[in-house]
């Protein structure tokens, strides 16, 4: 009893303790739970808010993702064929502002075009904010976000840039402008009426980015954060509630409650204080009674379990514990209804009345299901009622009878053929799938050899091929073929294996089966995508590849020698356009044709793409007059008419450039570049149509690169100059006007016409720089003129590169917006190629360009793609009659051409200049024609300004 009084007052110290910690325990309790709760609250709004975002910026890019796909496929479609899918993507749901495409970093596509033009034309290399994003996304090949930044054309936006690559080369971006402001105020996150809300990760920098929505001090406190996981990065969203972060409050209530608590323990205590002594003296007897019983249960090597009235495991032994595998505490845990798997058993109910047998199902700690023969026998321990029971394990016996019943099943109704042979080979039994794959009966196979499969070349039949190597490894997979009626021979994947006794000897072999003709068919089919053109069923770039270093190798079929044909159509880009891309897919399929029956079977023709094919020639030997007959051959063959697009007549043209082996290159890569660099100075030539690669041509180029970095120098040191030719009234003998005409003065090369530089500069960019020189002199030209009181025209030529870019126009109008007299006197001549290749932008340029003063005229007019489509829809003044066409005029057809140039022009109201002047005959017939207008060596060479002022000023 005193220790009971000890313990009592023990009890109370720590009831005292208890009811302050209780007390303190309830405060925090309720204080983290408000927060927490205000916490998710915060966090499931801001999860909203967070989907919210993703979603509305998913759905704006996928709205573009097709767009995309149509430029890869369509990559040099016009600015009214993207406007026009373009337009059909948006809908009023999306925040989208501005799509825009861009070849390299130059903006060529634009919708909607109204509101944007500043966009058109737009380099991106001279936006220092958004060029990095740009050559992200070209870099890793992904969609970027970047923003908000602010547009040139005002107002803030995000942009999602997605890289477009054709040929495994960048063609440029896709930039999808997204209003911000819109964008922001759809998400209503200014007026959230519960939270305050900020997003940091400008340009998708997640943490390193900067805060763009919302206040900084927001991610210094804030308990909730998210991140928005975008194209190629994240923002963080932070959140705070606009009433306050939860604060830790006292209340009274709770500690009256806990002194309750504290009453309540204090009173259990004591209770159990006073109970323990009574059990501790009836487990003493408990254990008298029951050790005798023990020791025989826990020696038994027969599963024994004990377990009370309601069926509750109150003892086991050591075979049970190893039976169940589960240790005795978890054992002892459990139920004798939670040992028994009810799903299908027979098993009584938990009750103890006598005696009894019966079978039963039982689990074991994995999930095995056991079927178990259970001795059952009511015990009495301690005064209390129990049950033995000694369990005998039947499952291994049910799981052999099992497992028979499943190998018939999958035998039966398996999908793959199937068979079982003896150890000759003799077929014992077969499966329903082997009749319906092969069509063979049970009755005609059994106890005969499975001969009818045989070795793809028919040449072994099963037992030959198979059983050698059976009987030496056991097993045998690979493929064979069916061969035997009803059906045709047909492939068939085979897997054999030997089956053995105890003894290990064999005994049966087990064959399994399928058909595999449809998976052949589709490998077939995916190897010649994978190495042929879809279109004309030539080999592609891939399969010229391998042709290419399967030549290199020196393998017999070829020799050490041969060559390569780099073939371009001329004007195809124009039909192709024009006509639409299912009438320039026909042209492709016909000149392929006629391209193979001139090659011959023992060459071979590839398409590489687009309008690119190429001829490797076997065994040329360096033979290049064979070379250039079969190239002209070819050439030949392109100049005559196709019967296209329901039967409308079309011509066309080719370029050839030649590379051999081993003479121009020793590596495949190399050898197809030099009869790409050929190819290209033929198509630039205009008296070849087939060039033999030299070493001049890459030496021309790199010579030309050179060039390339000097002109912008050029241009700071005035080393260009301009040449006037006159224009001439052919009735008056009167100077009208005359035609500038670019020089560069080179400090070591010396003077350089245009057609050294002129191109290059094209191709550079670089064009601009002579552009703006030519433009500024102009202006003073003109100026000199009319303050001499001369009133004369001065045309100059613009670059067809300077037409896709918007800014031309603008240096133009700065140009002459001191005085606008000005553009009136100057004519700008574009040539007819550039105005085909792109010609609605080209439409937009020149009304432009009219508006402002300038007079427009076609250069080289008849020798391009004339039409009396464009001529319709542009905004044009002058027609120039190329000198091929002046030159020609004794022969009647290009007198009709002539003649038919200058009515054409009457018809729409324009003048006309002829180019070439040489002779008085030429004058007069031009002037009988009624064009009184023209230019040439007749009248004046290009000579300098001073020149031209002294002779024609003076006057």
């Amino acid at each position: 009893m005193r220790d009971l009084k000890f313990s009592s007052i023990l009890v109370r110290i720590a009831a005292i303790i208890a009811v302050g910690l209780v007390y303190l325990y309830v405060e925090y309790a309720e204080y983290r739970t408000a927060l927490s709760n205000q916490k998710l609250a915060v966090a499931q709004q801001l999860a909203v808010i967070k989907s919210d975002i993703e979603a509305r910026l998913q759905n704006n890019i996928e709205l573009v993702k097709g767009l995309a796909t149509y430029v890869i496929v369509n990559p040099d479609l016009g600015q009214d064929e993207f406007s026009l899918y373009a337009q059909k993507l948006l809908t009023s749901e999306s925040n989208i502002r501005v799509l825009a495409a861009s070849n390299a970093y130059i903006v060529t596509h634009l919708y909607p075009f109204e509101g944007n033009e500043k966009v058109f034309g737009m380099d991106y290399r001279e936006l220092e904010d958004q060029l990095p994003s740009i050559e992200l996304a070209l870099e890793i090949q992904k969609a970027v976000v970047s923003g908000p930044v602010e547009l040139v054309q005002g107002g803030q936006a995000l942009i999602v840039r997605l890289p477009i690559s054709i040929d495994e080369k960048n063609w440029g971006i896709i930039s999808v402008v997204i209003d911000y402001d819109d964008f922001i105020a759809q998400l209503e996150l200014n007026t959230h009426p519960d939270l305050h809300i900020g997003i940091k990760g400008r340009h998708a920098l997640g943490i390193d980015g900067e805060v763009f929505f919302g206040s900084k001090t927001l991610f210094d406190d804030s308990k909730v954060t998210t991140d928005i996981h975008l194209p190629y990065g994240n923002w963080i969203v932070s959140a705070n509630p606009k009433e306050g972060w939860e604060q830790l409050r006292f209340h009274p209530s709770y500690f009256i409650s806990a002194l309750v608590i504290w009453l309540f323990i204090y009173y259990n205590m004591l209770l159990m204080l006073r109970n323990e002594k009574l059990a501790a003296e009836s487990r003493q007897s408990l254990q008298a009674s029951e050790r005798k019983f023990r020791q025989f249960f826990n020696l038994n090597n027969a599963v024994m379990l004990m377990v009370d009235e309601a069926g509750k495991v109150i003892d086991a032994n050591k075979a049970a514990k190893d039976f169940y595998g589960f240790d005795k505490s978890a054992l002892l845990s459990r139920s004798l209804g939670d040992l028994r798997h009810f799903v299908g058993s027979s098993t009584k109910e938990n009750t103890i009345e006598s005696a009894s047998i019966y079978n039963d199902v039982h689990l074991t700690v994995d999930g095995t299901v056991k079927d178990v023969e259970v001795f059952s026998t009511p015990i009495e321990l301690a005064g209390e009622m129990s049950t033995s029971l000694i369990v005998n394990d039947l499952s291994e016996k049910r799981q052999h009878e099992q497992n028979w019943k499943l190998y018939e099943q999958v035998f039966n109704y398996a999908q793959e053929g199937m068979f079982i042979t003896n150890s000759d080979l003799q077929v014992v039994s077969i499966n329903p799938a082997f009749e319906r794959i092969t069509g063979i009966h049970r009755q005609e196979i059994l106890q005969q050899q499975p001969n009818m499969f045989r070795n793809a070349d028919r040449s072994q039949h099963f037992y030959e091929m198979v059983f050698p190597i059976l009987k030496k490894r056991g097993n045998w997979r690979g493929e064979l073929w069916f061969s035997g009626q009803p059906y045709e021979d047909f492939p068939l994947l085979f897997s054999i294996n030997a089956v053995k006794n105890s003894k290990e000897t064999i005994i049966n072999y087990v064959a399994v089966f399928s058909d595999i003709s449809q998976q052949k068919a589709v490998e077939t089919q995916l190897e010649n995508l994978a190495h042929f053109d879809s279109l004309t069923g030539l080999p592609n770039r891939f399969m010229l590849a391998k042709k290419l270093e399967f030549a290199i190798q020196g393998d017999d079929n070829f020799g050490k020698n041969f060559a390569l044909m780099f073939l371009d159509l001329d004007r195809f880009k124009v039909i192709n356009d024009s006509l639409g891309h299912k009438a320039g897919d026909e042209l492709l399929m016909i000149v392929s044709r006629r391209f193979k029956e001139i090659i011959g079977s023992e060459n071979t023709l590839a398409r590489l793409g687009g309008d690119e094919f190429v001829v490797l020639i076997e065994n040329c030997r360096q033979d290049e007059e064979k070379l250039q007959v079969m190239a002209e051959s070819l050439c030949d063959a392109a100049r005559l008419p196709f019967q296209i697009a329901d039967e409308l007549e079309v011509n066309i043209g080719l370029s050839i450039g030649i590379s051999q082996y081993p003479k121009d290159a020793s590596c495949s890569s190399e050898l197809l570049r030099c009869a790409d660099a050929a190819m290209y100075k033929a198509k630039k030539s205009l008296m070849d149509d087939v060039v033999f690669y030299s070493q001049d041509i890459s030496d021309d180029a790199a010579a030309l690169l050179t060039i390339s970095s000097e002109l912008k120098q050029a241009k700071a040191q005035d080393q260009f100059e301009l040449l006037l030719q006159p224009q001439v009234n052919i009735v008056s003998n009167q100077v009208v006007g005359a035609e500038a005409l670019v020089r560069w003065h080179h400090p070591k090369r010396g003077f350089l016409t245009p057609d050294r530089f002129i191109p290059l500069a094209e191709s550079t960019g670089s064009i601009r720089f002579v552009t703006e020189w030519v433009f500024q002199h102009a202006i003073r030209i003109i100026q000199n003129w009319r303050e001499q009181g001369a009133e004369m025209t001065l045309s100059i030529n613009v670059s067809a590169m300077e037409l896709s870019n918007r800014k031309l126009f603008n240096r133009i109008a700065q140009a002459v917006k001191l005085d606008p007299t000005i553009a009136s006197a100057i004519t700008i001549e574009i040539v007819e190629s550039a105005i085909v290749e792109n010609i609605e932008f080209t439409k937009v340029l020149l009304a432009d360009l009219r508006a402002m003063g300038f007079k427009i005229a076609i250069d080289d007019f008849g020798i391009g793609f004339s039409s009396l489509s464009y001529l319709s829809r542009l905004s044009v003044d002058i027609l120039k009659i190329d000198r091929a066409f002046v030159n020609k005029m004794e022969f009647e057809k290009d007198l009709a051409i002539v003649r038919s140039i200058i009515g054409l022009a009457k018809n729409f109201n324009l003048s006309v200049i002829a180019e070439g002047i040489e002779t008085q005959e030429q004058a007069r017939t031009l002037s009988s024609l009624n064009c009184t207008k023209a230019q040439g060596y007749l009248f004046s060479k290009p000579i300098s300004v001073d020149q031209f002022n002294k002779q024609y000023l003076d006057k």
